[in-house]
C-alpha cells in the first residue's frame, strides 16, 4: 500500500484476487493481505481491532488509516510517512 490510499489498495488487491479466483477467507489470501499493509498500521489493527477475517482486515484498516492520518494532521511529528 503506498503511503495511506486504503481505497486504491484494497480496489487493486480485491481485483487480483477476483482475477485469480482466490477466496476472500483462505489464510494465504488475508496473509498477501496484511503484507501490503505498512507494519506500524498493521500492528495497530492487531492490537486494537484483532481482525481475524478478510473483511475485519479491511475495515481495521481504514479504521486506523483515518485515525492515523487526523492524528498526523493535528501532530505532524507522529507521521508514520517518514
Amino acid at each position: 500500500m503506498e503511503g495511506y490510499e486504503v481505497d486504491e489498495y484494497v480496489a487493486t488487491f480485491e481485483q487480483l484476487i477476483q482475477h485469480a479466483g482466490y477466496e476472500y477467507s483462505t489464510h494465504q489470501t488475508i496473509d498477501k493481505f496484511v503484507d501490503g499493509i505498512l507494519y506500524a498500521i498493521m500492528e495497530k489493527c492487531m492490537e486494537l481491532d484483532r481482525p481475524t477475517t478478510y473483511e475485519e482486515w479491511r475495515m481495521s484498516l481504514e479504521k486506523r488509516v483515518q485515525l492515523q492520518m487526523h492524528m498526523e494532521s493535528c501532530r505532524p511529528e507522529l507521521s508514520l510517512r517518514h
